[in-house]
């Protein structure tokens, strides 16, 4: 991702940041899926700026590996029980097909929280997609698809 569709992401999230933070005082967390850059509890559309400027987008679209590192920080929140357990709601952008699988990295996090009796709405992912790349598009409703017919639902 780059150019407009960086810029666009970039001012989104600055608004995404801004809205949550009038919700809950802990902000939102922002990582990126080819960079070690990260920001947690980010209140302000000028924090997003700020890691945005730090980030040059470039490479590959390793999203199940950045999702699997994500979710391994947060689902241990969710088994300790730590008080209170917010729900935790992962939203993924990307402009491009993922280069990785996603699918098994969705289906261990599901299976992990189901194990525990966990209430699956604890942890919510969503995927969007900003610009057009056909590949991105097909990838996203396979995933769809894949989701629909192998997860369960409370």
């Amino acid at each position: 991702m780059g150019g407009k569709l960086w810029t666009q992401a970039r001012e989104a999230l600055s608004a995404v940041a801004e809205e949550a933070s009038k919700r809950d005082a802990d902000g939102v967390d922002l990582y990126f899926l080819n960079d070690a850059n990260y920001g947690e509890n980010i209140t302000t559309g000028a924090e997003v700026v700020r890691l945005f400027n730090e980030v040059e987008p470039d490479g590959d679209t390793p999203t199940g590996y950045r999702l699997r590192s994500v979710l391994d920080k947060y689902i241990p929140r969710i088994e300790a029980q730590i008080i209170p357990t917010k729900r935790i709601n992962i939203v993924v952008i990307t402009d491009g097909e993922p280069t990785d699988k996603v699918e098994p990295v969705i289906s261990e996090a599901a299976l992990r929280l189901s194990r525990l009796q966990f209430d699956n709405r604890m942890l919510g992912i969503q995927f969007v997609q900003i610009g057009n790349d056909l590949g991105a598009t097909e990838a996203l409703k396979k995933l769809d698809t894949f989701l629909k017919e192998n997860m369960v639902r409370s």
